[in-house]
């Protein structure tokens, strides 16, 4: 009985797990920040386990830590599988007792199934029941272990018990493998439905909402300098589309999207907010890093692909301020007055406004 409820209680422990699961794989943070949490989780998990085995035989006790283990290399990857594992190792490390000799390697070699099972190359792309069974099965190949570090009436009944072990191992594969999965994909649909709400998609650029929702974050952040606003707008395109047609016209924007991705910096953002029109963010930058970016995106839309009789040009419009927040209306106000001047003085060109200094 008592057996029985220490098993309905990991039971439950797994569920809790798998929903906590879901929750923190749909969160929008840096993807090794996602890993971390969970490795910790999954650590969690297989602590809670080790303080609650079930006793199959006497000196033989089973519990479910090297699926919580196996299943962070197979469910999150390399990094939270190692914080799963060093958690998890640690805590049976503090526990003591000869059973640390077969419980730590135990784990190791799960974790190193696991993420084999994780890497892209080997994992079939739809997993079936089939598949979380096979799962069990390669997580049982460390009950091997025990047969060789074991000796004497408990190596007896831990050779009686393996069957069982191997078997609950399969089940638990089975059961909550299909409850992550499905949870994973759950959490990766509503991560790409997000994305794409907040993505172009003709260039795969930010668009207005992406560039409101990153705006607060890159520009309010501490920064050494001042910080920058772009805005490009393509010179006579509407002309062009009229004249060479849409799909040559959205070629053209695709193409000027991977011209400017090429003359920014990694923390930069780049957003398409109009029909051929361009913000740059441009966090932490100085006035002199500022102007050379705009001038170096000005001269590389230039270089994109036309036609015979047909040039590339935009006039980029720079908004530059020091300190302090500005919402981004007054940014992209700014920029659209310097952009426009850039355009009354003859287009292909870049207009500078400090605010800092107004």
């Amino acid at each position: 009985m008592q057996s029985a409820l220490i098993v309905v209680q990991g039971l439950g422990m797994m569920a809790l797990i798998v929903i906590t699961f879901g929750i923190i794989h749909a969160m929008h943070w840096p993807r090794w920040i996602r890993h971390v949490v969970l490795g910790v989780l999954f650590g969690l998990g297989a602590i809670f386990s080790m303080l609650q085995p079930v006793q199959l035989s006497p000196g033989v006790y089973a519990d479910t830590r090297n699926l919580f283990v196996g299943f962070s290399g197979a469910f999150i990857g390399p990094i939270g599988a190692v914080v799963t594992y060093v958690i998890a190792a640690a805590f049976r490390i503090y526990l003591g007792g000869s059973g640390a000799m077969i419980g730590v390697p135990s784990m190791f070699i799960a974790m190193a199934i696991g993420i084999l099972w994780g890497l892209p190359r080997l994992r079939p792309s739809v997993m079936t029941i089939g598949h979380f069974a096979l799962m069990g099965v390669t997580f049982s190949v460390t009950l091997l272990l025990g047969l060789f570090i074991l000796k004497g009436d408990v190596w007896s009944n831990y050779l009686f018990v393996l069957p069982f072990i191997a078997l609950f191992n399969v089940g638990g594969s089975v059961f909550f493998g299909m409850l992550f999965e499905r949870e994973r994909r759950s959490a990766r649909r509503e991560r790409r439905l997000t994305e794409e709400a907040e993505h172009d998609p003709l260039t795969a650029a930010y668009n207005r909402r992406g560039l409101d929702k990153l705006y607060t974050t890159a520009m309010f952040s501490q920064s050494t300098f001042g910080r920058g606003l772009l805005l490009i707008d393509l010179d006579h395109f509407k002309s062009i589309n009229d004249t060479l047609g849409h799909a040559f016209g959205d070629e053209v924007l695709r193409a000027t999207t991977t011209a400017i991705q090429s003359c920014i910096r990694g923390g930069d953002v780049l957003a398409r907010i109009g029909g051929e029109e361009f913000v740059v963010l441009l966090p932490n930058v100085s006035s002199d890093d500022a102007r050379k970016i705009a001038e170096r995106i000005r001269v590389a839309i230039r270089k994109v692909a036309g036609t015979d009789n047909v040039t590339i040009t935009a006039s980029v419009g720079l908004s530059y301020w020091q300190h302090g927040g500005r919402t981004l209306e007054s940014a992209l106000h700014d920029a659209d007055t310097s952009m426009y001047e850039a355009k009354r003085q003859g287009r292909d060109r870049t207009v500078f406004q400090d605010a800092s200094v107004a």
